[in-house]
């Protein structure tokens, strides 16, 4: 049997179906129709937990942590800094570390609603733009 691809969520696509906001269910069509294996970086999970921290959600880590357990969740490290640094596009350091850290985990397709992030990364990963 093929091994199942890695597929990447950048921070704001797995906020939208952690929050369960109204790009939530195209997302799950999407990853519905790929049928991949989920990631996210541990930045993605880090800015999911400032937000929610921000918005002073009682339970949230909680709810954090039980989400995502069904997700891969690749590291960042001084490679991967070092690699988005070479790759960064308009001082987006952000979008560069979550490419960089796909990119260096072997993930097949990165998924984002973000249409700068897929027309400036596009050459360094395959990219699904989510449309709104």
């Amino acid at each position: 049997m093929p091994k199942l691809p890695l597929v990447c969520l950048d921070a704001s696509s797995f906020i939208d179906l952690f929050l369960d906001r109204p790009r939530a269910g195209k997302l799950a069509e999407v990853l519905q129709e790929i049928n991949g294996r989920l990631a996210v970086s541990t930045l993605t999970v880090s800015i999911c937990s400032y937000l929610m921290q921000k918005a002073d959600a009682q339970g949230s880590l909680l709810l954090l942590r039980d989400f995502a357990q069904d997700f891969q969740v690749l590291g960042v490290t001084d490679t991967t800094l070092t690699k988005a640094f070479r790759m960064v596009q308009d001082s987006d350091l952000e979008d560069a570390l979550q490419v960089a850290c796909a990119q260096e985990n072997g993930v097949g397709i990165f998924i984002t609603a973000d249409k700068k992030l897929a027309e400036r990364y596009d050459s360094f990963i395959k990219i699904r733009l989510i449309a709104s």
